[in-house]
């Protein structure tokens, strides 16, 4: 009973210390009494640029919980916490302002040591350009899609990854969470995003490793990965409100030899259809739905516009996807 007592006073007097810019943000670390628990000290920079930027101040929060005062839009606070590992957030961040790189962060604070973290954030003008950043040791990110939210996605690349192979791999971005790297199915070496719906929910493909088809797949918004359909290699394009998706499926000849690909309607219920009519060695692919299950893409070298209802109308020759493309503002409308 003793030890409880006084862990619980300890952990009550760990203190949060702002400290101004010009002074000196390394308070002395005592050595621990013996018979205490260990703690460190967490230091916590926040260096904010761009325009417009966030003049409030931000809050920090340890494990869910706001710890402590603001910390300036460039300032300093200390921390001194008991060993472990504690999940970083920064808390109100305006809406025009991003965080930069990996948030939340996950951190360990040693016995006797200081930590040092360091929180950046661009601001931009309402309207303006915002620098998504990009996760330590990946590089060129691609923006696919954004939502009515303000959450895009698209895919970020390494050179070489741990298991040896160049990877690409798909992120989420929020101004409040950053550029988050998705979870790819089992060892996939590529995760490919491509759309993202007012809900959150994200569809894409992924490849198992360099010589397998790719694979339509979907992240949900509760977090769960998912394969799309039943098809043996494909792609999933776009995805509205409702959870039907388009994009294309693999076609295979009497011989099991790829022959081209199939554009392909994927229905909530799971009802899968094949919209083309391409007979061999044609290529189809569906870019494109919108919140009434309409869909726009292409077969061959022809753009066309289907639905259950209408069925399929071919909208011209040689227009190809620019034109599938196009059309989605007079056909599509919202998600």
């Amino acid at each position: 009973m003793k030890s409880i007592v006084w862990r619980a006073a300890t952990a009550f007097a760990l203190g949060f210390v702002p400290i101004a810019c010009d002074e000196d943000p390394t308070p002395s670390i005592p050595t621990q009494p013996i018979d205490q628990p260990p703690t460190g000290l967490l230091r916590i920079r926040v260096e904010t640029s761009g325009d417009d930027r966030d003049r409030d101040g931000y809050v920090l929060s340890i494990n869910s919980q706001s710890r402590g005062g603001l910390i300036g839009p460039v300032g300093t606070a200390a921390i001194r916490l008991l060993t472990g590992t504690y999940e970083l957030r920064l808390q109100f961040v305006d809406d025009n302002c991003a965080i930069q790189g990996q948030h939340p962060r996950f951190m360990t604070v040693e016995p006797n040591a200081t930590l040092d973290v360091t929180f950046s954030v661009v601001c931009t003008r309402a309207g303006g350009m915002i620098d998504l950043g990009v996760p330590d040791g990946w590089k060129g990110p691609r923006a696919t899609a954004v939502n009515s939210k303000g959450i895009v996605v698209g895919n970020v690349y390494r050179e070489e990854s741990p298991e040896g192979e160049a990877q690409e791999r798909a992120f989420r971005w929020s101004p409040t969470t950053g550029m988050v790297i998705l979870p790819r199915p089992g060892n996939s070496v590529l995760s490919v995003a491509t759309d993202i719906n007012t809900q959150g929910d994200i569809v894409g493909y992924v490849r198992a490793d360099p010589y397998s088809v790719y694979r339509p797949i979907r992240w949900t918004s509760n977090g769960t990965v998912e394969e799309i359909g039943t098809a043996r290699g494909g792609f999933a394009r776009a995805i509205n409100d409702n959870g039907q998706v388009a994009g294309a499926s693999d076609r295979y000849d009497s011989g099991n030899r790829r022959d081209g690909s199939l554009a392909t309607f994927w229905d909530a219920d799971g009802t899968v259809i094949n919209i083309g009519d391409c007979r061999s060695d044609c290529d189809e692919d569906a870019y494109a739905i919108n919140g009434s299950g309409q869909v726009v893409g292409t077969i061959g070298e022809n753009a066309f516009y289907w639905s259950r209802a209408e069925g399929l109308t071919t909208l011209g020759t040689g227009a190809g996807s620019d034109l599938s493309s196009a059309l989605i503002s007079t056909h599509a409308g919202a998600k």
